[in-house]
């Protein structure tokens, strides 16, 4: 049987075999050098994971993905610096003037974090999650799949709370402002491999925090991968927090994520995703509005061609009362791409007062190419301003017409309206260095 080697701490060196196993999970927390209580929590994860049947969505069908294959732990190896080897968007990154601090983790394991020396004399705690759990576990376990995600939601989720490894841990104190994004990068490189990042970002009453976390991996790798990835946010009274990602995976990686947020009394929580590549992907994003005049916006781009299945689930739950909530996302399918998008808007009974909108628009480029939109609403209180809407075009030929009568060749004006069609998410982005790097990231989709 094949086996990898992992020296986590100062843990003794120990092998760990394949396979989504009991003996698997305690040889990776023992690695890990974990306390008890989490090795308890992961055992939990395994047991339900492995009596759990595979989740049956409707549209999305993920029975192609061999489990059994899959490695569980994958040590990174480095040489020439943490950076070194990233694809050179990752790269900018290295600068600090781009962010007040970063995570990079590659493959299975965190190689490097580095913060601010300004941000850490205010209290201000960014590492990776494995040492967060021995740094700070009281955080951990008060907010670790305890609030906001259960690993009993489905095959998937227990999967990724039994095996998750590394990770970005971060928490902004009181009224603590940070100008700067802080920057997660993942970056896997091993054919065949499982890759289960967790971040968990907490944000106390008055604090300010924009957080950007790229995913990447070789254009072609040999056989399936797996990113099973998790985001947790909680955001305090009047805090302000910004999450974006932006995904550009090898063609072969099937993605299965959870995101979710909690937000307190008059906060804003803004996310932003770009969605590029992958194989088969299945993302989930979940925003509960507890308390009153809580705020989320949420601004969604995908581009999906060849054979690409890409699958949103957006769900805003409006728990209190004055909340409001935004969601636009926009998507370009062409080849025999097929996308789904589900959003769901469910107000409760005592959330009067409700202010929320959900809408997806679709281009269509190829004869073939699939999108499926549904968006709905559960709405149980009276008082309340809720509407959604969907649409599904192709190119208008008008347009085109009339740019080429203008001198432009087809393959331009057809990039040029493309491109027009994505702006609106892109500008709702807040200004500054967040904005331009998930915007050079879709146009440089875009250009392919």
């Amino acid at each position: 049987m094949t086996t990898w080697r992992i020296l986590v701490h100062d843990a003794p060196e120990i092998k760990l075999a394949t396979g989504f196993t009991r003996e698997a999970v305690e040889v990776l927390s023992a690695g890990k050098a974990e306390p008890t209580w989490m090795l308890e929590k992961r055992l939990l994860a395994w047991r339900i994971f492995s009596e759990t049947p595979l989740p049956f969505w409707r549209r999305t069908d993920v029975s192609g993905l061999n489990l059994d294959r899959l490695i569980t732990f994958q040590a990174p190896a480095v040489t020439g610096g943490a950076f070194a080897g990233l694809p050179a968007e990752m790269r900018l990154a290295e600068d600090e003037r781009w962010r007040a601090g970063v995570v990079v983790q590659r493959d299975s394991a965190a190689v490097f974090s580095s913060l601010s020396p300004d941000l850490a004399a205010k209290g201000v705690i960014l590492t990776d999650l494995d040492t967060a759990v021995q740094k700070y576990p009281d955080l951990v376990k008060e907010y670790m799949m305890t609030r906001g995600i259960a690993p009993g939601e489905d095959k998937f989720t227990a999967l990724h709370a039994a095996f998750w490894s590394g990770g970005t841990f971060l928490y902004v104190p009181k009224d603590v402002d940070i100008a700067l994004p802080i920057i997660s990068l993942n970056w896997m490189d091993t054919p065949g491999l499982a890759f289960f990042s967790h971040s968990l970002i907490i944000a106390d009453k008055g604090s300010r925090v924009s957080f950007l976390e790229e995913f990447a991996s070789p254009p072609a790798e040999t056989g399936q991968a797996l990113h099973s990835g998790m985001v947790e946010i909680f955001v305090g009274e009047r805090a302000d927090v910004t999450f974006a990602e932006a995904q550009n995976w090898g063609q072969n990686v099937y993605t299965i994520t959870n995101k979710r947020a909690a937000l307190g009394r008059d906060c804003t929580m803004r996310w932003v995703s770009a969605h590029l590549g992958g194989k088969l992907g299945h993302q989930r994003v979940h925003t509960s509005l507890d308390e009153p005049g809580a705020t989320m916006f949420m601004m969604g781009v995908y581009l999906a061609g060849d054979r690409q299945h890409m699958d949103f689930d957006t769900f805003t739950d409006h728990i209190a009362p004055h909340t409001k909530g935004d969601v636009l996302y926009r998507g370009i399918i062409r080849d025999r791409a097929h996308t789904v998008f589900q959003g769901l808007i469910r107000v409760e009974r005592q959330a009067q007062q409700t202010d929320s909108y959900l809408a997806n628009h679709n281009l269509l480029l190829s004869p073939k190419a699939r999108a499926d939109s549904i968006p709905t609403l559960e709405i149980e209180a009276n008082d309340v301003r809720c509407t959604h809407g969907a649409t599904v075009g192709q190119l208008d030929e008008e347009q085109l017409f009339y740019m080429r009568s203008r001198g432009l060749p087809r393959a331009e004006a057809e990039r040029l309206i493309v491109a027009g069609f994505v702006q609106p998410v892109l500008d709702r982005i807040p200004e500054g260095g967040l904005r331009a790097r998930v915007t050079a990231a879709v146009h440089a989709r875009l250009a392919l």
